[in-house]
């Protein structure tokens, strides 16, 4: 009995091959136990922080199409604030990788998980079990993408190749997993009898937002700030939510290591489906027989069967992985149109997707029978399964 307490913490950087990448990692955690007479209870909570500088995409393909003898990115002639004049065959190939490279992309991710187990044996075999989990996770995104103006080797600016307005974004994915668990238990032995059972209820809860925002053109590149910009980018943005509910119930039975047998039941409900089509019925039963320890066996000599079992299973199982809201009509803005003489400029919101209000969950039926085998004392292994 007692209290038993540890905790560790980790660091870990590593700065990137590439241009402009990078990445650093701390881990927290912090694990307990406790146990005093029948009550045991256990618990760890863990955090996680991510700082990632991504690298502009297809770097490698990018530097490829440069011409070896052309001047290097970092040497481009400078001939103003923000200005960059070419010298080069093709400024918009050019420049294209080197204004990727003024970039600024970090990117920052928050996890964190918490689980709590309490167990209490109320009598001999019988014992109450609770487990509550909760993982969140938190993406956190500022891409910059500097003014670049570029003015070929004439002097001439060069709007193709150009970046005329620095851009600011902000991209942000919120999310989070909890799950709770009530389960009760009974394992007892009488002779060569062994029994079990089981009794619990789950419930399963994801929440999930996510939003993306920025403006357009920043007074100049050293104010990286929303205020700063003189116009604003779209914003978008989704919030999703999903829950699980599941009563369980299963009874195991076996005798003498020689016989068994084993029948579960659950009923579960999804908010993936609409009223009506929430919950469905599963089950299972499967059975299994230790040929090998059997007396009528072990007296036809063959010593080098080791071990030998036959087993057989029937169930009906579900998914229910799909896409929330499916079986709803969903409105979505950011469809606008023209009306009116004077043609104004509407907002306007549409059902993009078809809704179906019969969708329900997916069950498939699950038979197999097979074959354990062990030959020369575990040296040889043999494993057969017929199933649909």
């Amino acid at each position: 009995g007692g209290l038993n307490l540890s905790a560790n913490t980790t660091y870990f950087k590593q700065d990137g091959v590439l241009i402009s990448s990078g990445f650093d990692r701390i881990s927290n955690r912090i694990t307990a136990d406790f146990t005093k007479n029948k009550l045991k209870v256990f618990s760890s909570v863990a955090f996680t922080t991510e700082n990632t500088q991504q690298e502009p995409y297809a770097m490698y393909l990018l530097a490829m199409s440069q011409k070896p003898y052309q001047r290097g990115l970092f040497d481009v002639h400078e001939v103003g604030e923000n200005s960059w004049q070419l010298d080069g065959d093709n400024e918009i190939l050019y420049s294209y990788i080197a204004r990727q490279l003024e970039n600024e992309d970090e990117r920052t991710v928050n996890t964190s998980n918490v689980a709590l187990n309490l167990q209490y044996e109320i009598l001999e075999g019988l014992k109450y079990r609770v487990n509550f989990g909760r993982n969140s996770y938190n993406y956190k995104r500022k891409f910059f993408q500097p003014q670049y103006l570029v003015y070929d080797r004439n002097g001439d600016f060069s709007p193709t190749a150009s970046r005329p307005d620095a851009i600011l974004n902000y991209s942000n994915i919120e999310s989070s997993r909890n799950v709770l668990e009530n389960v009760l238990t009974f394992d007892r032995t009488f002779g060569e009898h062994k029994i079990g059972a089981l009794l619990g209820v789950t419930y399963e809860e994801f929440q999930s937002a996510s939003s993306s925002y920025g403006v357009i053109g920043l007074l100049s590149n050293d104010t990286r700030v929303l205020s700063a910009g003189s116009s604003g980018i779209q914003p978008s943005g989704t919030e999703t939510r999903n829950t699980l509910a599941g009563k369980l119930a299963r009874v195991q039975y076996a005798y003498g290591d020689r016989y068994f047998f084993s029948a579960n039941f659950r009923r579960d409900g999804s908010s993936n489906f609409g009223p009506g089509n929430k919950y469905e019925n599963f089950f299972g039963i499967s059975g299994g027989w230790s040929l090998s320890d059997e007396a009528f066996f072990q007296s036809l000599g063959a010593d080098f069967v080791s071990s030998l079992k036959l087993r057989a299973s029937y169930g009906r199982v579900g998914n229910q992985n799909i896409g929330a809201y499916g079986y709803a009509p969903v409105i979505e803005s950011g469809s606008n149109y023209i009306y009116g003489p004077d043609e104004v400029d509407g907002i306007g919101a549409i059902q993009r997707g078809y809704a179906n209000a019969d969708l329900r969950w997916e069950t498939s039926i699950s038979e197999n029978i097979g074959m354990d085998a062990e030959f020369l004392k575990g040296k040889l292994n043999l494993t057969v399964d017929v199933y649909k």
